[in-house]
């Protein structure tokens, strides 16, 4: 009698071929896992350029503490705080990967201090912050604030640095998420519509006026206000009003009002005569002026 032999199974070689997937992938994984870099390290060391490269390749944290609270956007309030820093593209780029990797622009490392956002809005008037105030306001930043101007040393916030330096940009993002435009933002600060007056924003008066928020104001405060600007052309805001048909009742106002406004229109005489004909014309100033 003979006896039948078992043949073993044989296993698949596409299950031979997973298994193998599987276990090089996982050793792969165990071998390649990025080494987490400390940024406040590399901030220490003036290695910008590498901190960028450790932001870009998701291998540090942006909100990492230091032992004294800070982060390493509070750590760099003092190089934005500086003129120049920001100038330096290296700097300038490592700055904004931060922001964009999610670094909280509303640190404080104490109550006394400034957040990041407030330390850039203070240094709002040089070129190369106010891209990044646009970016820090766009993650997060809170855009009630007010600060003191480094340069000018008076009270600004987010809406009116956006008027003041005509950031069409940040302006409309802060009217699209809900800035109340109508609110006179802080104690002796005056209101969005008569800093863009002040300014001669054209953008920002548009926007304004189709707001419906320039009715509270007088015409001639309105014009007055237009025509001290220290703007080098206020022609197109001075058709934005004309299109408004903002115009002055004189029998409203004294003799000497009428002859405020009169001299701040004829200052305009010799450096821009058409535009003192257009505001003479439309104005039509009492027959003595």
């Amino acid at each position: 009698m003979s006896v039948k032999r078992m043949q073993p199974k044989l296993i698949k070689p596409s299950l031979i071929l997973w298994v193998g997937w599987v276990v090089l992938s996982f050793s792969g994984q165990a071998l390649s896992a990025p080494e987490p870099c400390d940024l406040h390290s590399l901030i220490t060391q003036n290695k910008m350029q590498e901190a960028t490269q450790c932001l870009l390749e998701g291998r540090a944290d942006p909100n990492q503490l230091n032992s004294t609270n800070q982060t390493p956007l509070t750590r760099l309030d003092s190089f934005t705080m500086m003129p120049n820093m920001l100038k330096n593209p290296t700097t300038h780029r490592f700055v904004r990967e931060l922001i964009a990797s999610g670094a909280n622009v509303n640190h404080r490392v104490s109550p006394q201090t400034l957040t990041p956002f407030q330390a850039m809005l203070a240094g709002g008037h040089l070129a190369e912050r106010q891209d990044l105030i646009l970016l820090m306001l766009q993650k997060g930043a809170d855009n009630s604030v007010g600060v003191r101007q480094i340069d000018s040393g008076r009270m600004i916030t987010p809406l009116i640095w956006s008027i003041k330096y005509h950031q069409h940009e940040a302006f409309d993002y802060l009217v699209d998420t809900g800035r109340y435009l109508g609110r006179v933002p802080l104690t002796n600060l005056a209101s969005p519509f008569m800093h863009a007056l002040h300014y001669a924003n054209v953008h920002a008066l548009k926007v304004l006026f189709a707001k419906q928020m320039a009715a509270d104001y007088s015409p001639y405060m309105s014009w007055r206000t237009l025509l001290s600007s220290p703007a080098e052309d206020i022609a197109p805001a001075v058709s934005v009003l004309i299109m408004q048909e903002l115009s002055i009742e004189w029998q409203n106002h004294s003799k000497d009002e009428i002859a405020a406004l009169f001299k701040l229109v004829s200052k305009h005489q010799q450096t821009n005569p058409n535009l003192y004909a257009e505001l003479r014309n439309y104005m039509a100033f009492p027959s003595d002026f």
